[in-house]
């Protein structure tokens, strides 16, 4: 910019020229003087002499992510569930609203109680069946049209399509929400024996750093 600046000849059109050019002159002046700090710069804070502890006043292990969470404050400790975690803030207009949830969520923490890991597991349950069920739909090509999100170019939203059966499209679509499908069923498989292990191995633990009132 400052070289476009002063290959303007002088003209009413560019009154002022020589002023802006003069100023970028100067703020390139100052980026360069700053970037002789560079070398001496550390990143990050400062590491603190004496690192504070985690509070885990009034926490419990979740059951289901198995992070320790902060209890709500019911008066009896042993009734006492985990606190809404595990959501995500909405970008949408700054409005911070949670989306989502961990499954764990106002059920006891897994010192109290296995009982998250049990409707968790039944939940799995009855998601893969249904996983299976699309699988075996997906490989007989039982669906008319398959739909697809798609981004076209120049749009600011995004579309729904249908792919129609017969298609190169549909193929496409079939063999990798098959391969897809097909990993979902594993992880599933592998999260519904986890989860077994959880409830045949839990044992009745206190709670750690929680008070009474």
């Amino acid at each position: 910019m400052l070289g476009k600046l002063r290959d303007f000849e002088a003209s009413d059109a560019m009154f002022g020229a020589d002023a802006a050019a003069e100023t970028l002159d100067q703020i390139d002046a100052m980026f360069k003087w700053l970037k002789t700090f560079k070398a001496i710069i550390k990143k990050g804070r400062r590491p603190s002499a004496e690192p504070k502890a985690a509070d885990v006043t009034n926490t419990g292990l979740c059951a289901i992510c198995e992070q320790r969470q902060k209890l709500d404050h019911h008066r009896l400790v042993g009734s006492r569930k985990l606190v809404h975690h595990g959501y995500q803030m909405s970008e949408y207009n700054h409005a911070g609203r949670r989306l989502g949830k961990c499954f764990g969520t106002n059920f006891l923490p897994y010192e109290c109680s296995n009982q998250a890991n049990k409707e968790y597991k039944y939940f799995l349950e009855q998601d893969l069946k249904d996983l299976e069920t699309f699988l075996a739909d997906l490989n007989a090509s039982a669906m008319q049209t398959l739909p697809v999100t798609e981004y076209p170019k120049g749009l600011r939203f995004p579309k729904l399509v249908d792919y129609a059966r017969g298609t190169e499209k549909y193929e496409q679509e079939r063999k990798s929400r098959i391969a897809q499908t097909e990993s979902q069923i594993r992880w599933t498989d592998d999260q519904i024996a986890y989860q077994q292990v959880r409830i045949d191995t839990w044992r009745k633990q206190p709670l750690i750093g929680t008070k009474v009132g």
